[in-house]
């Protein structure tokens, strides 16, 4: 008995011994691990503040680009829009280019039918009078009797004659017909006609040439004339 008592007392002491070695090793462990869990807790905090501002970034960032389509569906709209009004546009000012070419068209052919009417007027001033002389101006041949006393003549319709002498004793007449109103419409210079030695026959055929070649134009000029009518009522 004496000697198993000190074996249990160390058996007792080394227990002792090791259950208080555990104890402090798993209160160090037990305090680790505390620590290691707060940390965790800490950083799972940081990360949920983290993950809402995260979640709130990306909610700002949907709203964002939600703005931007929507901005962008709005430019297109309007983009859209213009090109409309711009071809538009465009055709208005074709359709107004083309109505002022039009204008511009008009007003040129205006202008050349007024002076084809004012051409076509002046002709009436010659053939008028010319047209009423063809009738009355027809020269009757002399008799031989008269042809030693017969002067050089001139054809004349008009109110006014005008004889004028050249520096070589050849007179030449102006005649000028007047219409209704008075108005003097036209002057034709004649070249005189002489009689050398009476030859009445020479004289009558002068005359009658002289009258014929008139005659041919104012014919001329009335065809002309009537050209000139026809052309601007195909037009």
């Amino acid at each position: 008995l004496v000697r198993s008592f000190p074996i249990n007392s160390l058996d007792f002491t080394f227990s002792i011994y090791i259950s208080d070695f555990f104890q402090s090793k798993h209160e160090a462990e037990k305090k680790e691990f505390l620590k290691i869990e707060e940390a965790l807790r800490r950083e799972v905090t940081l990360l949920r503040g983290e993950q809402e501002t995260n979640k709130a970034r990306i909610r700002e960032l949907e709203q964002k680009n939600d703005d931007l389509e929507r901005h962008e569906r709005n430019n297109q709209q309007e983009v859209t829009d213009l090109e409309q009004k711009i071809n538009e546009m465009t055709e208005k000012l074709t359709l107004l280019e083309n109505e002022l070419a039009e204008k511009q068209t008009t007003t040129e052919e205006m202008y050349r039918l007024r002076e084809e009417m004012r051409a076509a007027e002046r002709p009436l001033l010659m053939v008028g009078p010319l047209r009423a002389e063809r009738q009355d101006d027809t020269p009757e041949e002399p008799t031989p009797g008269d042809q030693q006393k017969q002067k050089p003549q001139f054809i004349s319709r008009s109110s006014a004659s005008v004889e004028s002498v050249k520096s070589n004793g050849v007179s030449c007449g102006t005649r000028s017909s007047k219409d209704s109103t008075g108005n003097e419409n036209s002057e034709i210079t004649t070249t005189p006609i002489t009689l050398s030695g009476g030859d009445g026959k020479g004289f009558a055929s002068c005359v009658n040439r002289i009258v014929k070649d008139l005659m041919l134009k104012v014919d001329r000029l009335e065809g002309i004339l009537t050209g000139l009518r026809v052309q601007p009522v195909r037009r």
